[in-house]
């Protein structure tokens, strides 16, 4: 019994022992063993987070109420980057009382996943419990400058930098914070301050290349690169060489004022991005977009080398879609298409680049040539007006107003645009381009010494400009100093061969120093028989290449033929002379041998005197006149002439001209005659001019009754409008339809007035100065002696230089 009962105590006690044991071990049955949970922070801290992870998770599921376990949980997933998974369980814990280690992981991994507002919020959280941790002030702003919070940025920074000035960690945010905010310079000092503390920091240095990259240093950049191998990625550098080589391609784009030098960058930036490419190449294909890049800026570098058909070529081999380009490409393109006289395709492109770039003024002035170049005046015009409205107030306000100008000039209104420049130029004297373009205007309007002052004036301040050494030799044509001419065209050539003014100055150049042929012929029929009933004419003159500049010998052959009632008549001329030509004096002289059922030898002296812009004095004599009328040398009568002008011309849109002429005929006839007009620009549009013409003329023959028609006394007033539409135009190629319509009286002495009519409808056609050529035909009515005549014609002009 006794031993019953100490088994029952003893059974007590142990249960109670059992019972007591299990209320204390009970709370560790609820966690993980202390050991798994030791060595999976262990694990964490080693860098294995594939062994710690599994671990924790596990344990944490076993045991989810354990708030440290759960903080360690958090921990090592923002350290292995498992940010979503962070973000799931982060509303488990309590920011108040988690620990520092803790709080600041979470943080950044919310600044990972770009939740910069609950990122800040943790922050700012962590610096109001944890305030002597620099970490967490690092960690804010680093979050403020990924939220683009650049102001509070910026003032968090100054604040660390006067609280932590040694700080390494300090200094990597400050940096970080500046190329958010796009201060590459201040990024770089921070990288470089570093460095100072830490030479050897390998992060430092990479940044320190990569922020030096960026800042526009591509060269400073690889030279670092070069000097610590390994601190790049293959796509770094790559991009690197890329940036180098577009650095290079800008710098060539500028050029170099010594113009034999001019192409130097340019080239070395073709070498460079051959280079590149033939690296990415060999690269492919994980570098196959800089292999790309490189084919791309090699569209500007060619076209900065002024090389516009390798453009096209490599801008067609890249078989792209035009806006697949980048806009400086396309760009790049659309000037290669418009040097190469392709301005449909140019003006497709130059759009493009205003879609994505409305301010980008150089392409603005490109779409505005293309305009030009497409005969579309209106769109040009439209342009123009737009882009001054939005310079008003810009910096390129200047260049808008000059551009509206070149519209008007070129759409033909000389005078408006005239009108506009000079107050420009009263505003900017010395400014070059109006300068240039105040000659230009001058010439246009036939003032070419005009054009010469505002020419030499702008060479005086800048002798090396282009745009005005290109006028003043063009300039130096048209006032026939050919020699002076010769030799600026031919130092123009030799130094901007590639130069489309330039190009065009030679071609002119060539033209005149070629031989030249010019021909006449016309033909007509006539109701009566005053001049013949039926009549043809011939001239045809051939210059020679001009000798020392001013002169050109020529050879020419006439033939008139004419029917009459008495007979046809027939005369065929011979001559041959020599041209001169000089800044105030045209002159030709011509010896002739007529055959004419007999011989004779006649001669003519042509000059006319031009002192100034607007005044000219025509003067001519001959012996054996040509207007000898065909049906006196029918009868054996000949003339002498000679006759006496002036002419006015005011401008491109008024001339007056004044003539008195003299004949002595063989059969003792003498003839005075007079002739004068005026004439008017009326309506002058892009395509189409009308002009008016009121010309009048009088004559006196002191004998009657001769074989051929002379009137004692006679007078003749006819108005003329004359229209000419551009119907079709391309760079050196035009074709023009003219027609004149006249209306008149004719009065004869003792045969009173009548009424005079003529039509006269024409093709002209231009290819380049070397080719002309015109051909027509006319209906008029006219009266003499009384009796009316219907006259139709057809006639022909050619000028050929070869």
């Amino acid at each position: 019994m006794r031993r019953w009962r100490v088994s029952v105590t003893i059974l007590t006690i142990t249960l109670l022992f059992s019972s007591l044991m299990l209320l204390v071990v009970a709370p560790a049955w609820a966690q993980p063993p202390v050991l798994d949970h030791h060595q999976a922070v262990e694990l964490a801290r080693q860098g294995d987070y594939a062994e710690a992870l599994p671990l924790l998770e596990q344990l944490h599921r076993s045991n989810p109420a354990n708030q440290p376990l759960l903080n360690d949980y958090l921990a090592v997933l923002a350290w292995a980057g498992e940010d979503a998974r962070v973000a799931g369980l982060f509303e488990q814990a309590d920011p108040q009382r988690i620990p520092f280690y803790v709080l600041e992981a979470i943080a950044e991994s919310l600044r990972r996943q770009k939740s910069f507002d609950k990122a800040e919020t943790l922050y700012r959280l962590g610096i109001e419990r944890f305030s002597s941790q620099p970490s967490l002030r690092v960690g804010l702003l680093l979050t403020l400058a990924d939220a683009g919070k650049h102001s509070e940025a910026a003032d968090l920074a100054k604040s660390l930098e006067q609280l932590y000035p040694g700080h390494i960690g300090t200094q990597y945010a400050l940096a970080h914070a500046a190329e958010g905010r796009g201060d590459y310079v201040t990024a770089l000092q921070c990288y470089q301050r570093i460095l100072t503390w830490q030479p050897q920091s390998q992060w430092a240095q990479r940044m320190e290349i990569l922020t030096l990259a960026a800042i526009g240093d591509p060269f400073l950049a690889g030279e670092l690169a070069e000097q610590r191998p390994g601190l790049l990625t293959d796509s770094e550098i790559h991009r690197l060489r890329a940036n180098r080589a577009a650095l290079v391609t800008r710098w060539g784009s500028y050029g170099s004022e010594v113009h034999k030098e001019r192409f130097d960058g340019t080239d070395r930036a073709l070498e460079m991005l051959e280079a590149n490419e033939r690296a990415a190449r060999a690269d492919l294909p994980r570098s196959e977009g800089f292999a790309r890049r490189a084919r791309i800026d090699r569209l500007v570098a060619l076209r900065d080398r002024v090389e516009m058909a390798r453009v096209v070529e490599e801008y067609r081999s890249l078989q792209v879609d035009p806006d697949e380009l980048p806009p400086h490409a396309q760009q790049a393109v659309a000037d290669a298409f418009l040097y190469l006289e392709e301005p449909v395709r140019s003006a497709d492109l130059y759009r493009r680049v205003l879609a994505a770039q409305p301010d980008n003024f150089e392409a603005t002035q490109g779409l505005f040539y293309a305009y030009l170049e497409q005969e579309d005046f209106d769109g040009a015009l439209a342009l123009a007006e737009k882009t001054l409205t939005e310079q008003a107030d810009g910096p390129k306000r200047l260049e808008a107003e000059l551009l509206s100008i070149l519209g008007q000039i070129f759409a033909g209104d000389l005078k408006e645009g005239e009108a506009r420049l000079t107050p420009l130029y009263h505003q900017a004297p010395a400014n070059l381009d109006i300068l240039g373009e105040m000659g230009g205007v001058y010439g246009a309007r036939g003032w070419p010494r005009r054009a010469e002052q505002a020419y030499r004036l702008g060479l005086a301040l800048d002798p090396a400009y282009l745009s005005l050494r290109t006028g003043y030799a063009e300039n130096r044509m048209d006032l026939n100093e050919f020699e002076q001419a010769g030799t600026l065209i031919g130092e123009l050539g030799a130094e901007y061969p590639e130069h489309k003014a330039v190009q065009r100055l030679q071609r002119l150049w060539e033209a005149h120093n070629m031989r030249e042929l010019q021909v006449s012929v016309a033909a007509g029929w006539s109701s009566g028989s005053t001049f013949g009933s039926r009549d043809l004419s011939l001239a045809a003159t051939l210059f020679s290449s001009p000798v020392r500049h001013r002169y050109r010998g020529f050879a020419a052959t006439y033939l008139q033929h004419a029917s009459f009632p008495e007979g046809d008549k027939t005369l065929q001329r011979f001559g041959a002379g020599i041209e001169y030509r000089h800044r105030n004096v045209q002159g030709t002289a011509e010896m002739t041998w007529s055959l004419s059922g007999g011989q004779k030898l006649g001669a003519r002296l042509a000059a006319v005197w031009t002192p100034d812009d607007v005044w000219s004095i025509p003067v001519d004599m001959e012996l054996f006149s040509r207007d000898t009328p065909l049906r006196a040398l029918k009868h054996g009568i000949h003339a002498d002439s000679a006759s006496i002008g002036v002419n006015y011309r005011r401008d491109d849109l008024r001339r007056y001209w004044l003539r008195a002429g003299f004949m002595d005929f063989s059969d003792g006839n003498f003839r005075y005659s007079l002739l004068g007009g005026v004439e008017q620009g009326l309506i002058v549009w892009p395509h189409y001019r009308l002009d008016g013409l009121l010309e009048f003329y009088t004559s006196a023959n002191n004998e009657d009754n001769t074989y051929y028609f002379n009137p004692s006394r006679d007078a003749d007033i006819t108005l003329t409008l004359a229209n000419d539409w551009l119907l079709y135009r391309h760079y050196r190629f035009s074709f023009r339809n003219r027609l004149a319509v006249s209306v008149g009286g004719y009065w004869q002495q003792d045969f009173g007035i009548d009424p005079t009519v003529a039509l006269r409808y024409e093709h002209v056609w231009q290819y380049s100065p070397r080719f002309f050529l015109l051909y027509g035909v006319s209906l008029a009515r006219h009266s003499y002696d009384g009796d009316g005549e219907n006259q139709l014609g057809c006639h022909l002009e050619l000028n050929w230089r070869f």
